[in-house]
């Protein structure tokens, strides 16, 4: 779990939010010198771009100027100082793969040889998720997409792979071209916001956790990772830098994922409240399944509690405008069943998971990391997933 920490940029943008048409288009032509950029980026897909209209994305602008010459003015909803989220990289541990012998799981046998050391799903400890019992009945359905806040996967991972959301029009368009009109291009796995930060660890991590591939005779299993039968729930990246994340990129993820067809969201990171994000998450709650055959009408959003061992809400449970009926905050727990020493606390908890102690590597989380590899990883980010993967069975 990375805990973020506001700071203000170096030259600062500012964020307005007008109150209507009306007045964006009068203020933005009286202010020829100014330079004003739509936060949500103009859609030329119209089916999307009126989603946005609809819900009053379209009316927040960024624009280079200091706060004080928009403040207080008329036609103005909203206006504050970009802000940057301090995101700091966490270290894990590389394990070699051993032979493949692969484990009976009552009536499900799944032959991924590093199953065994995955005791957060099995193991006969009080704090595994029995999540044998769940493959019995459902294992994981194509039509259920996933977004990863986190910062970019590694869609390449062998174990990983045949579970990555695919944007086809992208994927068969033409090189530097929006082919599907959403504002973006050449967004074949998601939408990488990261600066094009290359594959990190956090976030392949937590995606292994949702979706690695099951019974294909490598590595690990995950949560709605299927039966390697064209089956288990699919990733999409959204991806975040690994140092820190201007918070408009963050909500163009959120808006991006409702969009292009993820219905859940999972989010092993935190902070303190921000207007523009707070609209994003609720566009997702409201407008993610808004397609045909989707599984879901509106969208469900995983955050993880945070590693400060502490009992006050983080962000975004701690925001008092943000609907808390489609939000999931998820604490962790060690292998011995007590809660995490990291782990934070309260009554504003949903639920807890499997996240792991600092004790050593192997009361950690096993997943999938870069260049095809496997290793523990311990925190509430390590919890989330658990919780965003059997909310996708549930889904399936």
């Amino acid at each position: 779990m990375c805990i973020a920490a506001y700071s203000l940029l170096g030259n600062a943008q500012t964020q307005i939010k007008f109150e209507s048409d009306f007045f964006a288009d009068s203020i933005i032509a009286s202010n020829p010198k100014l330079t004003f950029e739509r936060l949500i980026p103009y859609a030329p897909n119209q089916e999307i771009e009126e989603r946005h209209r609809k819900a009053g994305l379209h009316l927040w602008y960024l624009v280079d100027a200091p706060l004080d010459k928009f403040e207080g003015k008329k036609g103005i909803k909203q206006v504050r100082t970009a802000k940057i989220i301090e995101m700091p990289e966490i270290p894990t541990i590389s394990v070699e793969s051993p032979v493949i012998t692969g484990k009976s799981t009552r009536s499900v046998s799944m032959n991924d040889p590093l199953y065994e050391k995955q005791w957060h799903y099995y193991d006969s400890c009080s704090c595994n998720i029995n999540l044998p019992k769940a493959w019995e009945i459902e294992q994981g359905k194509r039509n259920v997409v996933v977004a990863v806040m986190d910062s970019w996967i590694d869609y390449t991972h062998p174990d990983l792979a045949p579970n990555m959301w695919v944007n086809e029009i992208e994927a068969n368009g033409q090189p530097g071209v929006d082919d599907d009109g959403n504002g973006y291009v050449d967004d074949i796995h998601g939408l990488n916001l990261s600066g094009q930060q290359p594959f990190d660890n956090h976030g392949t991590h937590v995606a292994g956790t949702i979706a690695a591939v099951n019974n294909n005779g490598i590595g690990v299993c995950g949560v709605a990772g299927g039966d390697g039968e064209d089956t288990g729930v699919r990733i999409m990246s959204i991806g975040l830098a690994l140092q820190t994340n201007p918070d408009k990129e963050i909500a163009r993820g959120y808006v991006y994922a409702a969009d292009n067809g993820a219905v859940i969201s999972s989010n092993s990171w935190g902070d303190r409240e921000a207007p523009v994000i707070r609209e994003a998450i609720v566009y997702f709650m409201e407008n993610a399944g808004q397609y045909e055959q989707s599984p879901m009408n509106g969208g469900l959003v995983v955050f993880a509690a945070g590693n400060d061992n502490k009992e006050t809400p983080n962000y975004p449970f701690g925001d008092p405008e943000l609907p808390k009926e489609n939000l999931i905050t998820v604490a962790s727990v060690a292998s011995t069943g007590m809660r995490s020493t990291f782990s934070n606390y309260g009554s504003w908890i949903d639920i807890s998971a499997p996240g792991g102690e600092k004790v050593n590597k192997e009361n950690g989380v096993y997943s999938t990391i870069t260049n095809n590899g496997y290793g523990f990883m311990n925190g509430t980010s390590m919890a989330c997933p658990h919780v965003s993967g059997v909310a996708a069975l549930v889904v399936s």
